[in-house]
């Protein structure tokens, strides 16, 4: 197919003005009230300034500094006493916010997002006026703006008696040092229950899907933000709607009335209620109405309760890119910012945001083998061959025959031997399988035969309890590698085993290839997660070479919330220094290249005095998989405008600041899908080091080519933080009492 010159964008708008200065009126605070102890001065100021736009008609108001609020137009109410809090403003004077500067860059994008808010606000009248597609103004939690259509999607057809879709568009603008705004475009569906299911009417309707439903979120709102959303845990058989909230002479029917939390037409609903238990964070519980509340159906939740369903809408929630810009046009479409008088139109970039960095992809096989996926494996040979002494094959739970199972570690072992250039080890149980009752069976077993550099390879069926019988193998240091064996028939293919085979091979501590060049001196990466926020689990960091070698993964002990200690920061870097060390006979990285799952909160007072300590270079990049805004190609053909998916190695850089937006993944690679789906980038930004925003991005495309144990298609991630993700899902169902036991030279978590 002939193209015309293809032009690299991005899915955003822009506005038409330019905001490098933007004149402000600045209010000093004086409290009248008691306050909150716990409140910093920084929540406190940032409260002021919420109660403040909205007894001025919500204008855009935002903090400064420290007790220092400012607005865009002058402010008529300056006494205000609202929830508990009397405060006094007082005048002092205008001034001039410049977007090159970077906390005053900061205020300025939080009262875009407000005002973007009153402009969807305002749109959406309009559109109701003129008979177009209706829609709501939501406020989201993080600040953006949000378009709900109100009407369930045509895109998808349902047929569903408890769930309805319905189209949402994000709205994140990006304020860059030139003035210029990028207005991010994020298009997706929203699924809700439809209008009447509560977590009431699932109690009593679907009470066996109680178990699945992990979140729930508020049938009511305040002040235009989204409903707050709140883990789910259980039922209170015990209260009924009458029964006192806890520390007050008012019922939960009644706290719930004074909050105006229902409508007159509830009220004989919500007298009935269920009692639930609800949590808003990993310490807090509450007791709550479960008629004023409505269950989430993530996939998740979906699978398990009803599949079918999943099935059907799944293709329907994914967007090819020319459908998604357009309709993301089509709904922005007049969208005028009241505040600062700037109307939303069509982004054009500068020719020095986007080119292509794709760099060659030069992999290492067996005795130095050229290819460039790892794929390349089964006709290269495999770099390094397996370490461990043995794999014993087992079979749990499943109602396979002992035949059937024969028959696939058969091919498994072929498999591995496929891609091995040497000698596997000793593999046992493979023709004379007795397949075991259940995970204590397995113990049973273990211990009275206790096995030694082992790797097992366990069949089981989707009915056995996985996460038990792999905590079994893990209290006995054995890494272990799962096989299901009631997939459909034709799902039995040569690609199938030679996946698990991967994977048998990277547990058993093979490697499949190597990278050959990799730009800069950088020579360990490191992958951190935190561990995340609702659950006590330790950070980790998943250790990788200049070649993409695997040197084991860490653990550290002290966390709170997303940001790590500052000691096991320390300890965590220090120990991977050293691992690099030991590995190395002696001698230190060069350069060290962190890669945060996520933003990076954590300090880096302790990055420079880790540099200091060893003497080496760190950087650190923040690798951040959602949100971005995607990237396309635009080019003519018989003479239209047409849009495909990007190329890898696309990028969109934002001006002035070291962040870009880049493609790890092609639509070609997708193959038929290719077409139906947008590629969905990741967002790089560099905080900190002096390895090169554009030497960092090539790294990480380079390391998107190492996954372990798949070999088919390459992970969008990085292997330093795909390996994380992995971690963090093993970690959701796995004992970390039993993780501690295991080998962290193993990928345990492939």
């Amino acid at each position: 197919m002939a193209y015309s010159q293809m032009q690299i964008g991005l899915s955003a708008m822009g506005l038409n003005k330019n905001l490098n200065q933007v004149t402000v009126y600045r209010y000093q605070v004086v409290i009248e009230s008691a306050v909150d102890e716990k409140d910093s001065s920084v929540q406190l100021t940032r409260k002021v300034a919420r109660l403040t736009a909205s007894k001025n008609g919500w204008q855009p108001v935002t903090d400064i500094s420290s007790f220092s609020i400012i607005s865009l137009q002058p402010l008529k109410l300056l006494t205000i006493q609202a929830f508990g809090l009397n405060f006094t403003l007082k005048q002092d004077g205008q001034l001039a916010l410049n977007a090159e500067k970077e906390n005053e860059r900061a205020a300025i994008e939080r009262l875009l997002n407000q005002d973007l808010y009153s402009a969807v606000y305002r749109l959406s009248v309009d559109r109701g006026r003129q008979g177009g597609k209706p829609f709501k103004a939501i406020r989201h939690r993080a600040g953006w703006a949000e378009i709900e259509e109100t009407q369930p999607s045509e895109r998808i057809r349902v047929n569903s008696d408890y769930l309805d879709l319905f189209k949402t568009l994000r709205l994140i603008p990006e304020l860059l040092p030139n003035g210029q705004v990028i207005l991010g475009l994020s298009l997706g569906h929203k699924i809700c229950a439809r209008n009447g299911i509560t977590l009431d009417w699932v109690i009593k309707n679907r009470k066996g899907w109680l178990p699945n439903i992990k979140r729930v979120r508020h049938r009511y709102s305040n002040q235009g933000q989204a409903p707050a959303v709140a883990d789910f845990y259980g039922l209170v058989a015990d209260k009924t709607a009458e029964s006192l909230v806890p520390g007050t002479e008012l019922s939960l029917y009644k706290y719930h009335a004074s909050k105006n939390n229902f409508s007159p037409e509830q009220q004989v609903s919500v007298s009935a209620s269920q009692v639930v238990s609800v949590g808003y964070g990993p310490k807090h519980k509450y007791e709550h109405l479960a008629a004023l509340l409505e269950p989430m159906f993530d996939f998740e939740t979906l699978q398990k309760i009803d599949s079918p369903l999943l099935n059907r809408i799944a293709q329907g929630l994914k967007w090819p890119v020319m459908e998604r810009l357009r309709t993301s046009g089509e709904m922005v479409k007049g969208l005028m910012l009241p505040s600062f008088a700037a109307q939303v139109i069509q982004a054009k970039p500068l020719e020095q945001a986007v080119e292509n960095i794709c760099p060659n992809f030069k992999l290492s096989f067996y005795q130095g083998r050229p290819g460039s996926s790892e794929k390349d494996v089964l006709r290269l040979k495999a770099f390094q061959g397996m370490t461990l002494s043995q794999v014993v094959c087992l079979a749990v739970g499943t109602q396979a025959s002992p035949a059937n199972l024969s028959n696939h570690f058969i091919k498994l072992q072929a498999a591995c031997q496929r891609l091995s250039g040497e000698p596997l080890p000793e593999w046992r149980g493979v023709t004379s399988v007795q397949p075991l009752k259940d995970a204590m069976e397995l113990d049973a077993r273990l211990s009275k035969k206790p096995q030694k550099n082992t790797l097992l390879v366990i069949a089981i069926d989707k009915t056995v309890n996985k996460a038990e019988v792999r905590d079994v193998a893990f209290r006995h240091k054995l890494a272990c590698q799962f096989m299901l064996t009631d997939h459909q028939p034709k799902t039995y293919q040569p690609s199938y085993y030679n996946n698990l085979a991967a994977g048998v091979f990277s547990k058993g501590g093979g490697l499949i290839c190597g990278l050959e060049e990799m730009p800069g001196d950088v020579d360990l990466f490191i992958g951190l997660d935190m561990g995340g926020v609702t659950q006590k689990a330790p950070g980790s960091a998943f250790l990788f070479t200049r070649n993409g070698a695997q040197l084991g993964w860490q653990l550290a002990d002290l966390q709170k919330g997303e940001r790590l200690e500052d000691e096991a920061l320390k300890n965590l870097l220090s120990k991977s220094i050293q691992e690099y060390a030991r590995n190395h006979e002696g001698a230190l990285p060069r350069k060290l290249v962190v890669h945060r799952d996520g933003r990076f909160f954590e300090s880096l007072d302790i990055v420079q005095a880790i540099e200091r300590q060893y003497g080496i270079n760190i950087s650190v990049l923040e690798v951040i998989k959602s949100g971005a805004p995607i990237l396309f190609r635009k080019y003519q053909q018989a003479g239209k405008m047409q849009y495909r998916n990007p190329e890898v190695g696309d990028v969109y850089r934002y001006l002035g600041l070291d962040e870009l937006i880049i493609a790890t993944y092609s639509g070609q690679e997708l193959g038929a899908w290719g077409e139906k789906v947008s590629v969905r980038p990741l967002r790089l930004r560099k905080r900190y080091g002096d390895e090169t925003l554009d030497n960092l991005a090539k790294q990480v495309l380079l390391l998107t080519r190492i996954h372990g144990a798949s070999l088919y298609r390459h992970p969008r991630l990085p292997v330093t933080t795909h390996h994380a993700d992995r971690f963090a899902t093993l970690r959701q169902s796995c004992s970390l009492e039993a993780l501690s036991h295991m080998d962290r030279t193993c990928p345990v978590y492939l």
